[in-house]
């Protein structure tokens, strides 16, 4: 009987954090955004690489801290948490990590919506592939219930197969527009 690998990660203003299995061995780099250390928030575009172990694409993201002039609120875990919809505008980020084939992964986030930027239903996708596909196909959060002081983080779970040595986790903004 295989052993489960949990992945865990705190999401959308996305914080991700990652820990694995049993043994709780860390398998994302940077989880809870907690790097770099900033005192207010940071926009970070596309192509850079600013966040350790992380890729931005699309238009841009945001790290947050908890003391900063838009959004209260804790975050899950530490003092910071990203941001999907960067300053100006939507953002993806993707990191690569090891894997073994045939080995059954849990994968687990939280996310919550920034409530100020006044969006109704706030979605992104989550993704986890590799070169020879989905292995976990792909998925839709949405949220919408944070307020000041209480950002209501949400959970999500599930469980895929790795099929080769590097797996890709990516969460993308589906919003039109970010904080301007």
């Amino acid at each position: 009987m295989k052993t489960a690998t949990w992945i865990r990660l705190l999401c959308l203003v996305v914080l991700l954090h990652a820990s694995i299995g049993a043994a709780q061995t860390n398998l994302i780099g940077n989880g809870g955004f907690e790097s770099p250390d900033i005192t207010d928030y940071l926009p970070v575009f596309a192509g850079e690489v600013t966040i350790p172990s992380w890729s931005v694409s699309l238009e841009s993201v945001d790290v947050v801290d908890v003391i900063n002039p838009f959004t209260s609120g804790p975050a899950w875990e530490g003092t910071q948490y990203l941001d999907l919809d960067g300053t100006p505008g939507p953002g993806r980020i993707s990191q690569t990590f090891v894997t073994i084939p045939g080995e059954w992964y849990r994968l687990f986030f939280v996310y919550a919506n920034n409530y100020g930027l006044g969006q109704t239903a706030p979605s992104a996708t989550v993704r986890v592939y590799d070169s020879m596909g989905a292995r976990l196909g792909t998925q839709m959060i949405t949220h919408s219930s944070s307020l000041p002081e209480h950002l209501d983080w949400t959970g999500f779970t599930a469980d895929f197969t790795a099929l080769e040595t590097l797996t890709t986790l990516e969460f993308a903004s589906l919003s039109s527009g970010g904080f301007n």
